[in-house]
C-alpha cells in the first residue's frame, strides 16, 4: 500500500532537518551547532515549518529551551 504525500506538500525538507535536529539538540543554538549555520536560522525555519503544518510543534521558553 502506498501512503499519500498529500500532507506534505509544500513543506521545506531543510524545514524539517533543522526540526530533526532542534528535537534531538533541545535547544535551537545546539541544534544550529550540529548543522554549522546561526541559531536564527533554526528559529526561522521552525516557524516556517509550523506556519506550513500550521500547527505548533514546539513550546518556546526563553530558560530551558524549546521542548516538543
Amino acid at each position: 500500500m502506498q501512503k499519500s504525500t498529500s500532507d506534505f506538500q509544500g513543506v521545506n525538507w531543510d524545514d524539517l532537518r533543522c526540526f530533526l535536529a532542534l528535537a534531538r539538540a533541545r535547544t535551537a543554538s545546539a541544534a544550529a551547532k550540529r548543522l554549522d549555520v546561526d541559531h536564527t536560522i533554526i528559529a526561522r525555519r521552525i516557524r516556517e515549518l509550523e506556519a506550513s503544518l500550521g500547527t505548533v510543534r514546539f513550546e518556546k521558553s526563553r530558560s530551558g529551551g524549546l521542548p516538543v
